[in-house]
């Protein structure tokens, strides 16, 4: 058996499964767990891969990492996506975060998580913890609370993933961050799709007097690379 991944009209990636270990259809996607030769086990949603146990700390710890690192002090964090668990569990790691709400809109992925990535998803029982079933959107546009750290772990840029790269979802992330506050998110890879990476750079540099963007290997990813922006807002306001 194989897992084809089609990343652009002109590329896909090709993992032997060593088998298939679930698969749901939510109210949102499609959820799939296989097991493979090269990266152990791997998420899917909607055929396109979210994280493999092999090399899944390459991503949430350059994300977790780096936010922190722009934020030394952050005690609150909001992770907007992620029902994976593995964002969160990176951050319950750090003792000096007193709280992290993750906001999911599939409760699905995050059952999905708990059974068959348990060793991932361990951040879920932290009492710190606060886990909120709702569309990423939708909760920035209502919420009041502030947060030091904003983390967007979005899916690809698809079906309602598109929601979390539109420009007034990260002004509206923008707005709930303390002075000194950082946003960081997933931008996509900037050799494969430069026109997302540049396109979320655009919005915030207009959000925010600082800005970067990194990339990051990470080798299950199709192209082997992911992209992540940063913005820090001022300490004056």
């Amino acid at each position: 058996m194989w897992l084809t991944e089609k990343v652009t009209p002109t590329f896909e990636v090709r993992l032997r499964i060593k088998r298939k270990i679930h698969r749901a259809q939510s109210r949102y996607q499609q959820i799939e767990v296989v097991e493979t030769f090269d990266f152990g086990r791997i998420l899917l949603l909607d055929g396109s891969i979210q994280l493999a146990t092999k090399d899944q700390h390459l991503y949430h710890g350059a994300l977790a990492d780096r936010s922190f690192a722009l934020a030394p002090q952050a005690k609150r964090v909001l992770i907007i996506g992620g029902g994976d668990g593995a964002l969160l569990s990176a951050v319950m790691k750090r003792k000096e975060v007193e709280r992290a709400c993750l906001v999911e809109i599939d409760e699905e992925v995050i059952a999905c998580a708990k059974r068959f990535f348990p060793q991932l998803a361990h951040g879920f029982r932290d009492p710190r913890a606060e886990v909120v079933i709702e569309d990423g959107l939708k909760y920035v546009r209502r919420a009041t609370e502030r947060f030091d750290i904003v983390m967007v772990d979005a899916p690809d840029p698809v079906g309602e993933g598109y929601r979390l790269f539109l420009a007034s979802f990260y002004r509206h992330c923008a707005q709930l961050l303390t002075a000194g506050g950082v946003l960081a998110a997933q931008s996509e890879s900037p050799y494969l799709f430069p026109r997302i990476s540049a396109r979320v750079r655009h919005a915030f540099e207009k959000l925010f007097p600082q800005v970067e963007q990194t990339t990051v290997i990470v080798p299950s990813y199709p192209g082997g690379s992911i992209g992540f922006t940063f913005g820090v807002k001022d300490s004056a306001t």
